[in-house]
């Protein structure tokens, strides 16, 4: 069941990959790439073997951490296959007016799907919590727990990854470090689903929430009373320097 979840995981993030024009290529390369194509068979093979290399190691290998970015290096063999597809259509389709006039529209929906919203839109709301969270909190400028690194970046604060550091962060706390809020997202992955039950046992109260994005943002309740250490001189980051996150 693991590989099989995986496999749909990647059919899911393929899609924000393949646009419009790409898909309908492939599709039609595949139904009909076998009767047009018999002089360039073995170059397809060829790239269709390296594209199923590449999904077959993603599938067995990415395990949990499937995204849409690390398909983008399959894009030119996308391209090629699409081409491909759109040469056996024209082919097919004896009036050649016909045939530029339906991959305009292919291509014309490309265009609608690429422009109908701001680029990485999808990240909008880690910003908008990240500069809530500094406009609620100038003053703070130490470690932040959560799960994507962009909301802690607009945050101006040092982000401190909740993939499989529950060890660490239990004994930075016990230690008496400074950690004065989470920030989670969504539904959380193995190694990071510790954070969420951390709060909810400890009762760290939610201070903000964004409903859509499904971002949550826990303050420590006990802060200030436990004489809070500076950030030591290993897990000292500059305010923002961790990438922004995908």
């Amino acid at each position: 069941m693991g590989a099989l979840n995986s496999i749909v995981r990647q059919f899911a993030q393929m899609y924000d990959v393949v646009d419009p024009v790409f898909l309908a290529g492939m599709i039609y390369l595949l139904v009909r790439g076998r009767k047009r194509l018999t002089g360039v068979r073995f170059g397809l093979a060829a790239i269709a073997v390296v594209v199923g290399c590449y999904f077959v190691l993603f599938t067995l290998t990415a395990g949990v951490h499937i995204e849409e970015r690390y398909y983008r290096p399959m894009l030119p063999f996308f391209g090629l296959l699409a081409a491909l597809g759109a040469y056996c259509f024209i082919q097919d389709v004896r009036n050649r007016k016909v045939a530029y006039a339906v991959l305009g529209l292919i291509f014309a929906a490309c265009i609608v799907v690429a422009v109908r919203e701001p680029i990485r839109a999808h990240r909008r709301p880690q910003t908008e919590a990240g500069l809530w969270l500094r406009q609620h909190d100038p003053d703070y400028k130490g470690l932040v727990v959560s799960n994507w690194t962009q909301p802690v970046y607009y945050a101006g604060m040092k982000h401190f990854d909740s993939k499989g550091t529950e060890d660490l962060f239990l004994e930075l706390y016990a230690k008496g470090m400074a950690f004065k809020y989470f920030i989670l997202q969504g539904d959380l992955h193995p190694g990071d689903a510790w954070a969420q039950k951390y709060v909810d046992e400890h009762g760290w109260p939610l201070i903000h929430r964004d409903g859509k994005a499904d971002i949550r943002i826990y303050q420590d309740p006990h802060y200030g009373e436990r004489g809070e250490q500076p950030v030591p001189a290993p897990l000292r980051l500059r305010s923002g320097q961790a990438a922004a996150g995908p």
